[in-house]
């Protein structure tokens, strides 16, 4: 398993972001004494495993460059699918008016509106090909 790293941050309309690779990496900081990660289980990045920070946003597509995650080869998913964002230690899920949508365990989520995840919950992306497992520790 490899765990990447990546935070990114807005700056007066512009976005800064950084991305650490390696499974000798910190742990994540705590939230009330939890971290927050997404852990891939099917699709092209299967076991690696994202670490999500408080205050932080993570957009998941399959196209390099325009999303944090990049899927590539998942022709189900859209360029940008999807969004996780981390506020007072809770994970929201939001799709982006993706074409093939994005569900939460079985449910299908609205386009534009966030939807909590629980620890263990699944996160799948378009045909359910591409998916990705909360663990809330």
């Amino acid at each position: 398993n490899q765990v990447v790293e990546i935070c990114s941050a807005r700056n007066g309309g512009r976005v800064t972001m950084a991305v650490n690779r390696g499974a000798g990496m910190g742990a994540a900081p705590a939230m009330g004494g939890r971290s927050i990660q997404l852990q891939c289980i099917a699709g092209p990045n299967v076991g690696q495993t994202y670490a999500c920070h408080e205050g932080q946003s993570l957009t998941l597509g399959r196209v390099a460059g325009r999303a944090d995650i990049a899927l590539p080869g998942c022709e189900s998913v859209s360029g940008v699918h999807c969004r996780v964002d981390v506020m007072g230690g809770r994970l929201n899920v939001t799709d982006l008016n993706s074409t093939n949508g994005t569900y939460l365990d079985n449910q299908r989520l609205s386009p534009n509106q966030p939807m909590h995840a629980l620890d263990g919950s699944t996160i799948y992306l378009g045909n359910k090909n591409c998916a990705f497992r909360v663990q809330i520790r």
